[in-house]
Parts: C-alpha cells; structure tokens; sequence
C-alpha cells in the first residue's frame, strides 16, 4: 500500500479551517481584501474631511466678524490696488483644506449656521417687546429701588402699573437685578 503524500503548503492556501469543524471557510481573495483597504481608506478620508470642514468653517466664521487687513499698492500714475491680506490668507486655508469630500460638509454647517441665525433674529424679534419691557423696569429699578423695603414691594409697585405684566414676572426681574446690582454688573 503506497503511503499517501503530505499536502503541499500551496493546498492549505485560501482555506481556514474552523475550530472543531471540518468545513473550510475560504479566505478573502486579494481583491476583495484590496476592496476592503480602500474603503477604510475612504472611511478615514471621510474623517479627516469632517475635520478639514470644520476648521474651515472656523475660519470663516473669523473671518465673516474680522475687520479687514487691507493693503494699498501703488501703481502709478494715481492708480491703486486694494488687496485684503487676510481674505487672500482665507483662500489659502480654503484651497489647502476643502475637496470633494469636505466641500458637502463645509456647505452643511453654512447652511446649517445660517438657519440657527434665522431662528436667533426671529426669537429676538418676537421677543422684542418682552426685552423693551424689561429694559424699561430696569430702568425704573435704577431710580427707585431703595425706595422699597423688600423685592415683593417693589414687584408690587410695578406689576400692572409700570408694565402689564403680572407679578411673577417682574418679581423674577427684580431679583435679577437685586443680583447684578450686588454683583456690580449694573
């Protein structure tokens, strides 16, 4: 009986055998493991992108409230040049940091900054009155709020005379300025 030859190391090549199993499970081919390092590579690129996108959207949030550094070259003959020092620094940072994969997320947190903006001015617009009230008890308290012995008195004085507004609220309003008052903030 001839004695049966030893598998080559080539043969064991692309399967794994499981653990108490006799089923082999093939191994990823090159391809598919080529397939698989790109796409973490995108995945990290993606990462990286974010981050790319959001110190560009810093920056141009620096920029937008910064007063311009502005260069002024003559060229003769009464003619001039305005250059913006830092706007041409922004579009250095904007050329070294966006591409196509943190351009989509820069846009994002525009858009996204832009619509918190809306809400903000639209909050304060609604809340205008409120605010006016408030700067007109302030300015009341500012004149005659030693004039009473306790905060309930003086809310007293004020809720429905002053402003039309009920006691609880301009009580709140006193104690607010009772401690930026003590605070030195007023």
């Amino acid at each position: 009986m001839p004695v049966p030859k030893r598998p080559s190391r080539n043969h064991y090549r692309g399967v794994v055998m499981r653990r108490n199993s006799a089923d082999p499970l093939p191994l990823m081919p090159e391809d598919e493991q080529m397939a698989k390092a790109i796409t973490d590579l995108y995945r990290q690129g993606v990462i990286v992108s974010e981050r790319s996108a959001q110190y560009i959207f810093d920056k141009f949030v620096e920029y937008s409230k910064a007063e311009a550094e502005l260069e002024i070259i003559s060229k003769g003959n009464l003619e001039f040049d305005l250059h913006d020092l830092s706007g041409q620094r922004l579009d250095l940072e904007l050329r070294e940091h966006l591409n196509h994969l943190s351009i989509r997320r820069f846009v994002e947190l525009i858009l996204n900054n832009a619509v918190k903006a809306k809400q903000s001015a639209a909050a304060i617009k609604r809340h205008q009155e409120h605010y006016s009230m408030k700067h007109q008890v302030f300015g009341w308290l500012d004149i005659n709020f030693q004039n009473y012995k306790s905060m309930d008195a003086t809310a007293e004085a004020i809720a429905g005379k002053l402003v039309p507004l009920k006691f609880r609220t301009v009580r709140k309003w006193v104690k607010e300025y009772k401690d930026m008052h003590s605070a030195g903030r007023v």
